[in-house]
């Protein structure tokens, strides 16, 4: 069984490499057929299977065994090269992968979905159907992927972490897209795609800005019905206190359903007890 596992909210394991973790050479794969992802939020003393959501992208309710109906999620060094698990500091509690829910991880194309986390892997959603390559902006209240298997003139995004998907097309003549890339803090509206079409590279410049949606306000007073912010603390839903090791730590976050910006200045308060 493959263990696996994201960037660390407080009290939780680390991730073990700084490199862009969505893009890393590919190894040899293990047997295909006995991989399964597991998650710990006490650095590794116990271990679960990831909850698989209940219904797909489209609505429609998985149906399958509850003793073998777990969310599996290629990692690092899936020999397929599909994109792994992804999160970064910035973008608080969402954590992405590619894979498929079952009682292994599944490696044909067409098994494979990407999905999303907006706390820290307790939970998960299907965001899209396929296999993506994904990027966060604006403090991971922007979500912007592409297809990562087929050629693709279209670029997807989400302002409201995975709650609605919106498409625009990116050229009249698909690309096999490699990556999608931001400044390393995940701050800014601002992508970079970058792929070929045939022999030739292409890049292309992506400015979110223009969707005209105004900075979000009411920072101090989140979790009011006048602010577009919200409070969030992780835990491993096995306790109301919401603590892991020991600790509460508070993290104010945007609203899922506020039509705002952080904006690049934004400043995230943190409490803990």
């Amino acid at each position: 069984e493959a263990a696996k596992e994201g960037e660390a909210l407080e009290g939780e394991a680390a991730a073990g490499t700084e490199v862009d973790k969505r893009r890393a050479p590919k190894n040899k794969a293990k047997e295909e057929s006995v991989v399964r992802t597991v998650i710990s939020f006490d650095k590794g003393g116990v271990w679960s299977y990831l909850k698989p959501p209940r219904v797909d992208s489209t609505g429609k309710q998985i149906d399958c065994p509850p003793d073998k109906c777990w969310l599996h999620l290629h990692g690092i060094t899936n020999f397929h090269n599909y994109a792994p698990f992804y999160s970064t500091d910035n973008a608080i509690g969402i954590i992405m992968g590619t894979g498929n829910v079952g009682p292994y991880l599944r490696f044909e194309p067409d098994q494979t979905n990407t999905y999303l986390s907006r706390d820290g892997g307790l939970t998960w959603l299907e965001a899209h159907k396929g296999a993506f390559i994904y990027e966060y902006g604006d403090h991971g209240g922007l979500v912007v992927m592409a297809d990562d298997v087929r050629k693709t003139k279209l670029v997807v995004f989400s302002w409201n972490e995975g709650q609605s998907w919106y498409d625009f097309e990116l050229s009249s003549m698909p690309i096999e897209v490699d990556n999608i890339v931001t400044e390393p803090n995940a701050t800014s509206t601002k992508f970079l795609l970058y792929g070929t079409r045939g022999d030739t590279g292409v890049m292309y410049h992506l400015n979110f800005e223009t969707l005209g949606q105004p900075l979000c306000k009411g920072v101090w007073a989140a979790d009011s019905v006048s602010s577009d912010y919200e409070t969030w603390s992780p835990s491993d839903g096995k306790s109301t206190e919401k603590c892991l090791m020991g600790k509460q730590v508070t993290y104010t976050r945007r609203k899922q359903t506020s039509e705002c910006f952080n904006g690049e200045k934004f400043e995230r308060p943190i409490s803990k007890k």
